[in-house]
């Protein structure tokens, strides 16, 4: 967990009666009896192997599957003849995150994944696209004649992450 709640206050939440000791207890105990069912206090890399890695979980149909999996969760909230893009369209393209885009939230929540897709690059495949950072985007749509502009919103690490509860789904200023 990336949260220090545990380490700064259980000790004194269990001390002060709060939280019953026998509920760490267990909690531990369930922890314990899987990684003693798995083998893992005898060899603690077990299922670790590179070959597998590449050819179960890498592999080409799991990768697909994968795609189609995340195709199909995609919520579109409101299209307004945005989509589909079409090649006769000039679009500007405004967000860090259509160039580098963050795959989850951050700390444990974070991925490091083999295959990204840069959302700009795949825009450009199907039509003529400028990008802008949030700043210049003003000055770029004065200046030229765009069909469409696609948005990228994507929340800094810090805001978006585990042990980082939002109470409202307002972006920073920053």
């Amino acid at each position: 967990m990336v949260s220090s709640a545990y380490i700064e206050h259980l000790a004194d939440l269990v001390r002060d009666g709060e939280v019953e000791e026998r509920l760490v207890d267990e909690a531990v105990m369930r922890i314990l009896n899987l990684k003693n069912d798995l083998g893992l206090f005898e060899n603690p890399f077990k299922y670790i192997d590179e070959s597998g890695e590449q050819e179960v979980i890498l592999c080409k149909e799991h990768r697909e599957a994968a795609r189609r999996m995340a195709e199909a969760s995609f919520v579109l909230l409101k299209n307004d003849r945005v989509l589909p893009l079409k090649t006769s369209e000039k679009i500007l393209v405004v967000g860090n995150g259509a160039i580098n885009p963050r795959i989850q939230g951050g700390g444990c929540a974070k991925l490091k994944t083999n295959f990204t897709l840069i959302p700009f690059k795949e825009m450009e495949k199907y039509a003529t696209c400028d990008y802008a950072d949030y700043s210049d985007a003003g000055k770029l749509l004065a200046s030229s004649h765009y069909d469409k502009v696609v948005i990228f919103m994507v929340l800094p690490e810090d805001c978006d992450s585990e042990a980082f509860d939002r109470t409202h789904i307002s972006f920073p200023q920053e």
